[in-house]
């Protein structure tokens, strides 16, 4: 799963070009659960949050989509997610699902596709990714600064 994460990472990175100014966290012992990302979108008013990432393969409807939020993560969103503009994005197959941070508890355990699709902010199809993330992005850390 950690390397899934990861490919994930280094392609949206490289899809997002020079529409985000991107800084990779690291995991460590002084800052566990901080999201993947910090980013700053570079048009629209210079919008700043967080990014968790979160990969699995494609599943039936059927079976649970193997994604956690690990205890560490909840302990950060618990803190920050109502300061910073804080989400979690997470890649199925070639959907990808982006929840607002605040709701990191409806992922406390591996749930449905069903549960993604309800709980999500928006829905991105892979080939619209990289025009609706910027947008959905910019649009909801700028509510979310001011206040609305």
């Amino acid at each position: 799963m950690i390397q899934r994460e990861l490919k994930f990472r280094r392609e949206l990175i490289i899809r997002m070009g020079g529409r985000w100014l991107v800084a990779i966290h690291m995991e460590n012992r002084l800052n566990p659960g901080v999201p993947d990302l910090s980013y700053v979108i570079v048009d629209q008013g210079h919008e700043t949050g967080w990014l968790e990432l979160k990969a699995a393969a494609n599943v039936s409807p059927k079976r649970k989509v193997p994604i956690k939020i690990e205890p560490s993560q909840h302990q950060w969103m618990l803190k920050y997610a109502h300061r910073v503009p804080t989400h979690i994005l997470i890649q199925v197959g070639t959907k990808y699902y982006l929840i607002d941070g605040r709701k990191h508890n409806c992922l406390i355990d591996s749930v449905f596709e069903d549960d993604l699709k309800r709980n999500s902010l928006h829905m991105f199809e892979d080939d619209a990714l990289v025009q609706e993330l910027t947008a959905v992005l910019s649009d909801r850390t700028r509510r979310e600064r001011n206040g609305f």
